[in-house]
């Protein structure tokens, strides 16, 4: 009798156990599929009269939207944003405690220019916004899915990965009105003497037959060499490449503004820019 205790006994703590193990690594299941709450853009470029749609990912709790200047760009409860006026505005989302922002800046000239561009550290973005303010363009931010690192001797790793593996880094940016856009300037650090693979993301995931491109590069040694010539082949025969430029961090609007007049890119009037 006692040995048959000794073995339900001993059959009931082996399955506490199993259940316990059962429960732990479905709890740790769980945790690995939470996804990051974010707002779908934080940048963007608008005329006036344009409307553009925001959106909170990954979250089912109710949304404050609020504009720093109602009189540049408006936005109402589901996150529509009216652009009004020239300035810019920040948009920004409420969710409980935490706050969700969105930089639009709003233009008074629509311009077929599309400005691209991929940043990790700041200085292709400050060069990106400067050609914004002179040509009045659309700008758009590639944003990867998987977020780089911000470590800057871990991130040259990575990119030293992504090349020697050709691999292709997911966008979470979408571009859906690209084909009314006739010229793309677009923008990129150099790592290791190349484009990020992100940007061969970008020129593989749409059909850009008919348009030109512009590239421009941030370096502060590495001229723009043969990054940008190794992306043609990622395009269509009827894309026309122009010449690209590289630019040090801290570049000058002026000399910008030379370049982009150089390469025959429609700017508009001085008098119109003045007023940024």
């Amino acid at each position: 009798m006692r040995k048959e205790s000794k073995w339900v006994y001993a059959v009931l703590f082996m399955a506490v156990l199993l259940l316990a193990a059962g429960n732990s690594s479905t709890v740790y299941a769980k945790s690995n599929t939470l996804k990051t709450v974010s707002i779908s853009a934080k940048e963007l470029s608008l005329t006036k009269g344009q409307s553009a749609a925001l959106s909170v990912k990954n979250n089912r709790k109710k949304v404050k939207w609020a504009s720093s200047d109602k009189k540049v760009a408006s936005v109402n409860g589901k996150g529509k944003i009216k652009a009004l006026k020239r300035g810019t505005a920040v948009v920004t989302a409420a969710v409980g405690k935490k706050k969700y922002k969105c930089s639009v800046t709003v233009s008074d000239k629509k311009a077929n220019v599309l400005i691209v561009y991929f940043s990790t550290t700041g200085t292709t973005k400050s060069a990106a916004k400067k050609i914004q303010k002179e040509t009045n363009g659309t700008l758009i931010r590639l944003q990867p899915q998987k977020a780089y690192t911000k470590n800057y001797s871990k991130l040259l790793n990575v990119a030293m990965d992504e090349q020697e593996s050709d691999l292709r880094p997911a966008l979470a940016t979408t571009i859906k009105n690209i084909k009314q856009y006739d010229t793309i300037l677009l923008g990129f650090p150099i790592w290791h003497g190349q484009a990020p693979r992100i940007i061969s993301t970008f020129l593989e995931s749409y059909d850009l037959s008919g348009k030109t491109i512009v590239p421009f590069c941030i370096s502060h040694s590495s001229g723009i060499g043969s990054s940008a010539a190794n992306l043609h082949a990622l395009c269509p025969d009827s894309v026309k490449w122009a010449e690209g430029r590289r630019f040090a961090a801290g570049t000058s609007k002026e000399e910008i503004g030379n370049w982009l007049a150089d390469a025959g890119i429609q700017m508009p009037d001085r008098e119109e820019c003045s007023h940024s």
